[in-house]
């Protein structure tokens, strides 16, 4: 998948202080391990969602559906593809991890009743 390879400085931004803020330093290393794998699946559906909707806008998310069809389909073609549409997926997945990060730390802000003040 195009975003197997999300670069260390998005992975920092999903780490930093999370676990410490959440009270979660307790875990285990391979429990934080799992945590972070299970919010990169996470971030990788949201950043496929954005760019199925700025491609739905131009009607070629069938043309980038069918590409990832294929069978050998290299990550440098789907990157081309979608540079060539001026989507830029270094963006969106910075831009979603902070997103995810921000509404995670949100939860912890809801009062027990589940109502936001």
């Amino acid at each position: 998948m195009i975003v197997n390879s999300i670069n260390s400085t998005v992975r920092e931004i999903l780490e930093r202080d999370i676990f410490e803020y959440l009270n979660l330093n307790s875990l285990s290393d391979r429990e934080k391990a799992e945590l972070i794998e299970n919010l990169i699946v996470s971030l990788q559906n949201r950043v496929m969602l954005r760019i199925a909707d700025l491609l739905e806008e131009s009607h070629e998310f069938e043309i980038f559906k069918a590409l990832l069809d294929k069978e050998s389909v290299l990550d440098e073609e789907v990157i081309e593809f979608l540079k060539a549409r001026n989507i830029q997926v270094d963006i969106l997945t910075a831009e979603e991890a902070i997103l995810l990060k921000s509404e995670i730390l949100a939860l912890d802000k809801v009062p027990q009743g589940g109502q936001v003040a």
